[in-house]
């Protein structure tokens, strides 16, 4: 008996354990896909369905694939030779509205923009080789300056390893540090460092009156003076809280970026939004961006002769499978802008305070309060508004930064209601650029101004709420205005 009972309970332990494996179609696959693209990703994920599927057929027509014509080849080249002939012309201070533009241009194109954006600068490797060539250097010492000039990086620090660079040139490691000396001694004063130390050490003057307790501040003692421990500073470096001050002044005019005044052309970040949400009055509209009626279609030519005879079966299984995948493809569009176009519905009636006023009007608000809405999971909420942004009268904003947490606020009656994160930050912010710039308010002073006004909110929270809009701790916001004492 108790042989059967041993049976029966790990039976029950073998099926409590069994799990069901879910395998999603390949339709469920591509609609999650696709609706987790922001508008932005969609036109590239068109072109490359048409390639590989001759059903569907692309409309560059349309405002989501559309392209500008390009000017001709020798417009540029009209464009300086009429500015030539032009020369001994006066320019008129206020040019007339509606003047044509330039002739051999094709539209607006501005020429000398595009010239300016593909002109070279001189970079800072460029400016340091110049100056590397100017001094005695033996051509060996000349081949191990421009190995360190290569391991610079554009804020000016030194990235390399001087060990590689001796090995690499069959130099001897103390020839390699010479080189790296050398470049630490040209201009901007700090480059070549390998630590923020490293960078302000190089950076104090050779005749400053206070320069051995420079050194000593830049190397040991950062940390204390980001801090504004400036009593215990003057105390270990030996020296009154006069000259503290001084030296103070002096870190704060050092650059801790010796090259990030060259210029450095960076890559343009542009947002294109997949919610556009305009304001008529007092009435709100909402408007999907990338909507892919026009822009997508199926190529009536193959449908004509799928749906015709003459056909043999292999081409005719091609074009039928073909043939599902667009409407497939089609379907989980149709379905994105379906989504999104609701979602934007809701979002509007949830948030209309927002919309209609601006500011910080922004009511608490989570996921699966739009999955509820919406009837779907809330994973699809989430995909949904996964890297897309909404345009609004007030600016453009991520669609996730309006799902934000509710805490508890009581009003001056005692009457108990939520108010979003996102107003709370405001109120930080508004707290500290509203204080008194040479006695900065603690995170603990700041809760008690938010309990204050009703907000039931901890230190904690406060502190990751002003960390996270890049608002400096009470420290280093006392130190950045006016060189004090630390209390």
């Amino acid at each position: 008996m108790a042989t059967t009972r041993l049976e029966m309970q790990q039976s029950s332990r073998t099926a409590t354990k069994t799990k069901t494996k879910v395998t999603l179609a390949p339709v469920a696959l591509q609609g999650l896909e696709i609706l987790s693209l922001p508008v932005s990703a969609l036109p590239d994920y068109i072109s490359k369905a048409a390639e590989s599927n001759p059903l569907l057929e692309v409309n560059y027509d349309d405002d989501l694939l559309a392209f500008s014509e390009m000017p001709n080849e020798n417009a540029y080249e009209d464009m300086l030779a009429s500015a030539e002939q032009n020369d001994d012309q006066p320019e008129p201070l206020i040019r007339p509205r509606g003047d044509a533009p330039l002739p051999g241009l094709a539209g607006d194109w501005d020429f000398s923009r595009i010239q300016d954006d593909c002109m070279e600068t001189e970079t800072l490797r460029e400016y340091l080789q110049f100056q590397a060539s100017c001094l005695d250097l033996s051509a060996a010492m000349l081949k191990l300056v421009d190995a360190v000039i290569e391991g610079i990086s554009d804020d000016g620090y030194y990235t390399g390893d001087v060990g590689v660079v001796a090995f690499e040139h069959g130099a001897e490691l103390a020839s390699a540090d010479e080189a790296l000396r050398i470049v630490q001694g040209l201009q901007p004063a700090g480059v070549g460092a390998r630590s923020l130390s490293e960078c302000l050490e190089l950076q104090v003057d050779e005749r400053d009156p206070h320069r051995d307790a420079l050194l000593c501040l830049v190397r040991e003692h950062l940390g204390d003076l980001a801090e504004n421990k400036l009593t215990v500073l003057a105390k270990a470096l030996g020296v009154d809280m006069e000259d503290m001050l001084d030296m103070k002044r002096t870190v704060l005019e050092m650059n801790p970026r010796p090259g990030a005044a060259f210029y450095q052309k960076t890559d343009a970040r542009y947002i294109i939004p997949d919610l556009i949400v305009r304001k008529l009055d007092t009435r709100l509209t909402v408007e999907v961006t990338g909507m892919m009626e026009k822009c997508l279609s199926l190529n009536s030519d193959y449908v004509s002769m799928l749906e015709g005879a003459g056909l043999d079966a292999e081409a005719r299984g091609y074009l039928a499978e073909k043939r599902e995948e667009a409407d497939r493809l089609l379907r989980n569009l149709d379905h994105r802008s379906r989504t999104l176009e609701r979602f934007g519905a809701f979002l509007v009636e949830k948030q209309f305070r927002f919309f209609l006023m601006g500011g910080g009007a922004l009511s608490p608000m989570n996921m699966q309060q739009a999955a509820d809405a919406l009837g779907v999971h809330v994973s699809t909420i989430s995909r949904t508004v996964q890297g897309k942004y909404v345009q609004t009268p007030w600016g453009t904003f991520p669609l996730k930064m309006f799902f934000t947490r509710s805490l508890p606020r009581t009003d001056s009656e005692g009457v108990g209601g939520g108010v979003s994160s996102f107003e709370i930050k405001k109120m930080i912010k508004a707290i500290v650029d509203e204080e008194d710039k040479e006695h900065p308010l603690s995170d603990a002073k700041i809760t008690e101004v938010l309990n204050g006004r009703g907000v039931e909110i901890k230190r904690r929270t406060v502190a990751k709420y002003r960390e996270s809009l890049g608002i400096e701790p009470q420290a280093r916001r006392r130190w950045a205005v006016k060189p004090g004492i630390d209390d």
